[in-house]
């Protein structure tokens, strides 16, 4: 009779606790593997929206008072951007310290200042600098000047509105627009 309570005990607690094991040691890891898996992609379709833009810009001295510059930009992203170019600074090393030129002491004209690139496309901007005859009589003489140009990339508004349709993820709207505004700051040698 013993045994017989004992086999009914036995066969009790392992029926009883058999799911409870099973699902904590073989579904719930699989459950957790496949949340992860979701994640991963989830961050993967996100980065895509982020601007990969690279930008290589060079210059020609054209005389004393006059640069070009000619920025290649190349869109290697998933998604259509706005490039835009914001300002040109211009400064003049001095000694060591770096001295940036006041706007009433030169002007720019730029071929564009702001497009959409699609994806894989390469384009250029091309601007010349011009400095201020009164200011500098004799122009800059020597290769001290360099040029500021601060580009700003945003991944096109209408590529967003997919992903902030999606209104049940929170907050989503907000961080689709913050990873898919960025910027960069070229520093060009004026020679």
């Amino acid at each position: 009779m013993k045994e017989i309570i004992i086999a009914i005990t036995v066969g009790v607690l392992t029926g009883a606790f058999t799911p409870v094991f099973y699902y904590h040691f073989i579904e719930k890891p699989k459950l957790n593997l496949e949340v992860d898996k979701l994640k991963l992609e989830t961050f993967k379709s996100f980065t895509s929206f982020i601007p990969k833009i690279d930008t290589q810009c060079t210059s020609n001295k054209l005389n004393y008072w006059n640069w070009e510059i000619r920025c290649n930009i190349k869109n290697s992203g998933d998604y259509p951007v706005n490039i835009t170019l914001n300002n040109i600074k211009l400064g003049l090393a001095k000694n060591v310290d770096q001295i940036t030129i006041g706007n009433d002491q030169y002007s720019y004209k730029c071929s564009k200042k702001s497009y959409l690139s699609s994806p894989g496309s390469n384009s250029y901007i091309g601007c010349n600098i011009y400095l201020n005859h009164k200011k500098y009589p004799n122009g800059v003489v020597i290769n001290a000047a360099e040029a500021y140009l601060d580009f700003q990339f945003k991944t096109d508004e209408s590529t967003q509105v997919i992903l902030e349709s999606i209104d049940n993820i929170k907050g989503l709207s907000q961080y689709v627009k913050q990873i898919s505004n960025d910027g960069v700051k070229v520093i060009v040698a004026l020679q």
